[in-house]
C-alpha cells in the first residue's frame, strides 16, 4: 500500500486553488472519501486524460496516462501505462505529482505520490495514491445562473425538522440557497444527505450536497453555499437543460 500524502506535500498545491473552501465561483473542492471516489469512478468511466507532472534532481517531466482502476481498499489510483514509455527510467520510487484530468464539467487537479505497482519489477502499471483532497475548475457550462424570484424551491431534513428555502443561484455543481430560519447547526463541511430541489420548468430532484459556506443575514434567514455530490448524467443533462432554458429566458426579458 501506497503512503499517503504528508501534510507538507499537499501544500504545495497551487496557491491559486486554495480558497474554493470559500465557495468561489468557479472552483470546486472535493474532500471527503465518498465525493473523491465518485470523481474518479467518472474519470476513469470516461477514460479521461491524465497528465501529471514530476520534478527530478535534474528536470520537470511530463507523462500522460488514464484511470485503469481505482482500489480503495489499497487507497491506490492504479493507472494505464504511462507515456512517454521511458517511464520506467525515471519512476523508480515514489514521487509527488501534481495530476490533472480533463472532464466535461472542468479540469479536476490533485496532488498524489506517483510509483511504480511493484517497485523493483519490470511491471508496466503504475499507481497514485488516494488523494484526500481534490479541486476541479469547472467549465462555463457549469458556471452559477442566478435564479429569478420565485423560480425555485429548497427543502432539506435535518435532526427530524424540514426546513425550507429558496435557490439564489444553481449550477451543476452546486447552489446557494436562502434558508427561513438561522440554521446553526450546519456548519461549513456538514454533510446533507437529502437536499430538494424544485425548479419552475417541473424540473425536481434530490441530492447529497455538503455546506461550503454558511452566512446569517440581518433578517434571519440563512445563506448556505452547498456543494453537490457528483450527479449522474441523466441529471447533469436535464439540469443544464433547465439552466439553459432560464439564462435564455432572462435574455429575453433584458432584450
Amino acid at each position: 500500500m501506497m503512503r499517503a500524502l504528508d501534510s507538507a506535500h499537499a501544500r504545495q498545491m497551487p496557491r491559486m486553488l486554495d480558497s474554493e473552501l470559500q465557495d468561489s465561483d468557479n472552483t470546486l473542492t472535493f474532500n471527503t472519501p465518498l465525493a473523491i471516489a465518485r470523481v474518479l469512478d467518472e474519470a476513469c468511466a470516461k477514460r479521461a486524460a491524465l497528465t501529471l507532472r514530476l520534478e527530478t534532481a535534474s528536470r520537470v517531466h511530463l507523462f500522460h496516462s488514464r484511470i485503469q482502476s481505482v482500489d480503495s481498499a489499497a487507497m491506490q489510483i492504479v493507472l494505464h501505462q504511462l507515456m512517454p514509455s521511458n517511464w520506467m527510467e525515471i519512476v523508480t520510487r515514489e514521487f509527488v505529482t501534481d495530476v490533472s484530468c480533463q472532464l466535461a464539467s472542468g479540469v479536476l487537479r490533485f496532488v498524489s505520490m506517483l510509483a511504480p505497482l511493484e517497485a523493483g519489477t519490470l511491471n508496466p502499471y503504475c499507481v497514485l495514491a488516494l488523494p484526500q483532497l481534490m479541486y476541479k475548475q469547472q467549465s462555463r457550462s457549469s458556471y452559477r445562473v442566478v435564479m429569478p424570484p420565485g423560480s425555485s424551491r429548497l427543502s432539506l431534513i435535518w435532526r427530524d425538522r424540514i426546513v425550507q428555502g429558496f435557490c439564489f443561484n444553481l449550477s451543476l455543481e452546486g447552489c446557494c440557497g436562502i434558508f427561513r430560519s438561522e440554521l446553526d447547526m450546519l456548519a461549513r463541511g456538514t454533510a446533507v444527505p437529502g437536499l430538494s430541489i424544485s425548479l419552475d420548468d417541473s424540473l425536481q430532484f434530490t441530492v447529497a450536497a455538503t455546506v461550503c459556506r454558511r452566512q446569517v443575514m440581518h433578517n434571519g434567514s440563512t445563506m448556505l453555499g452547498l456543494r453537490f455530490e457528483p450527479l449522474d448524467s441523466d441529471l447533469q443533462r436535464r439540469l443544464q437543460a433547465s439552466l439553459t432554458g432560464i439564462q435564455r429566458r432572462q435574455l429575453r426579458t433584458r432584450a
